[in-house]
């Protein structure tokens, strides 16, 4: 029995990502789902590879594999969150929802930024041809909590180029080059 691809794509996120069902809100639950189901569609990856690939390109022969790296990095936001709640809730409330939805998210781009090469090995890919993701389809929510632009105005709006932190930082909240890479290139369609 073949099942529809929805279905499919849906179960394959979910297996990723068991934290998903870590966030309480539905509707941010399936915002999450969706935009993985995305970059998965529109990867030049499998979502096998992503259990092979190493987490960055920087570090020679790394062996931490990108989603070993990134189920661990959800773990510690997950903690953190939590000690933050314990510690300061009363005076700095923390949304869990939005810290865990935030660390799944972060680096999501990668699944159209890399590629396994005629050697099998990753490599970046070409950027062009891969970052279709349009920023409308990704959560707005995870860039109101952040506060850089709005993904559901039209047109997008770039972050400007500053040498400031609190720049690096509202850009860093999704990903320090995942999102500056997409948002370049989906200006240029």
């Amino acid at each position: 029995m073949k099942f529809p691809t929805h279905i499919v794509m849906r179960e394959t996120v979910k297996k990723l990502w068991p934290e998903i069902d870590w966030i309480g809100n539905p509707t941010l639950r399936e915002q999450v789902t969706q935009t993985w189901i995305k970059a998965l569609e529109h990867s030049p990856l499998q979502s096998e590879d992503l259990n092979q690939i190493p987490f960055t390109l920087l570090v020679p022969n790394c062996p931490i594999t990108f989603m070993e790296h990134k189920r661990c990095v959800v773990h510690i936001a997950r903690d953190s969150a939590k000690a933050m709640q314990n510690f300061m809730g009363r005076p700095l409330p923390v949304d869990l929802d939005v810290v865990i939805a935030g660390a799944i998210l972060a680096d999501v781009g990668k699944l159209l930024e890399y590629e396994l090469g005629p050697d099998g090995k990753s490599r970046q890919s070409d950027a062009e041809r891969h970052c279709v993701i349009r920023l409308q389809e990704l959560p707005s929510r995870w860039n109101a909590e952040c506060r850089t632009p709005s993904v559901t105005s039209s047109p997008p709006t770039p972050p400007k180029a500053t040498s400031s932190s609190a720049q690096r930082r509202r850009s860093s909240c999704i990903t320090r080059t995942s999102w500056r890479f997409c948002l370049s290139r989906i200006q240029r369609t």
